[in-house]
Order: C-alpha cells, then structure tokens, then sequence
C-alpha cells in the first residue's frame, strides 16, 4: 500500500472518533511499539476510541519508548494536568 493510499484510507482520524477509556498499555502492545522492557512502557496511558483505534505519546518521534500524557482542563482554569496508569492493573 502507498503512503498516499493510506492516508486516504486514514482521513482525518481520529477527528470524530469517541473516547472509550483512557489507560495503562498493554505488555501487547509494548511488543507491537518495539519496546522491550517495562521501564519503556509501564507509565505509558494510552487513548483508546470506540472504533478500537489507539494512541499514546512516545518520548521521540522515533518512538524510543512512552511518554506521559500532559493537558489542560478547560473546567479547572490555569490547571496543568498529568496522566499515569494505576499500577497493578491487569494491563501491566
């Protein structure tokens, strides 16, 4: 497939999709992203849609291991916000 088939075939995701659940990776996925030991991916929170689709932050766009998400709550002014798995569920 070329890259420009698959950008057609990608549109504008995940613009539209809806967030089903935000939480830690899996060890599958690690796999999957190359990354071979936990400290790559432990504290890694991953954004999955309902449409089963994921993403998660790397720490370089070489994707040399996880990164920890980072936002601002529109609800909470000024607030600055980050996000860590809960150790010691089944995904890790």
């Amino acid at each position: 497939m070329t890259e420009d088939e698959i950008n057609k075939m990608m549109g504008s995701w995940p613009v539209g999709a809806t967030v089903k659940e935000t939480r830690g990776m899996t060890a599958e996925e690690a796999e999957r992203a190359g990354w071979e030991h936990p400290s790559d991916w432990m504290d890694v929170m991953v954004i999955e849609f309902d449409d089963g689709g994921i993403l998660y932050p790397s720490r370089d766009g070489e994707g040399n291991s996880g990164g920890v998400l980072f936002g601002e709550c529109k609800l909470l002014p000024g607030s600055s916000l980050s996000f860590y798995p809960v150790r010691g569920n089944a995904n890790v």
